[in-house]
């Protein structure tokens, strides 16, 4: 480290610099150069650990870093490696903003399904994964005799004590994650296209 410069604070071995926690509770930590990791300094799942070797990389290694862990409590750990890419190819946060909806294909969203009844061999007959909330806040996917439904989660006093959400219907389903994801990509692209 002292060969490509001493981090701001001064200290010029290897030292964390910031520490967040995901949305789904797992915790991060940035390093002075720039490298992110978790809170142990073991490297997260499909996020490369930066090992820059010159001043200027160095510079830009600490960008990412920087933009990355701004905004890395919004997201769950799943989304952290295209987030740190994002991060990485962006020069400000409204760049990165912008990469993160473009890179927004069928496969790239992994969803993480809930089993909620299976037949009696075992194989799953209906099944919910909640969508990343910063691009779908509040709708969760259905999937139930191969249609995948859009339902939308509600929280409230008026739904009783014993449930503080409940999913309600949109009247929207497709019979492939391909179809559902093209939908939700255009209801994007139209509230982006309001703002």
């Amino acid at each position: 480290m002292s060969v490509l410069g001493a981090c701001s604070c001064g200290d010029p071995k290897p030292h964390v610099v910031a520490r967040r926690t995901t949305a789904d509770g797992f915790r991060i930590a940035l390093w002075c150069d720039g490298a992110v990791t978790d809170a142990v300094g073991t490297g997260l799942p499909g996020v490369p650990i930066a090992r820059p070797r010159t001043p200027d990389a160095v510079a830009a290694s600490r960008a990412a870093g920087w933009l990355f862990v701004g905004i890395a409590e919004l997201y769950d750990l799943a989304e952290l490696p295209a987030l740190y890419d994002a991060a990485r190819k962006s020069s400000d946060r409204s760049n990165m903003h912008r990469r993160l909806a473009a890179a927004d294909e069928p496969g790239l969203v992994p969803l993480d399904w809930q089993v909620y009844e299976t037949d009696r061999d075992g194989q799953s007959v209906v099944r919910v994964a909640a969508l990343p909330r910063m691009r779908w806040p509040g709708l969760v996917v259905w999937h139930e005799r191969g249609r995948y439904e859009l339902l939308a989660v509600r929280t409230g006093h008026a739904l009783g004590a014993r449930s503080r959400e409940a999913a309600f219907s949109t009247g929207v389903s497709f019979a492939t994650q391909r179809d559902l994801f093209a939908h939700l990509r255009s209801v994007c692209a139209l509230k982006a296209a309001r703002s």
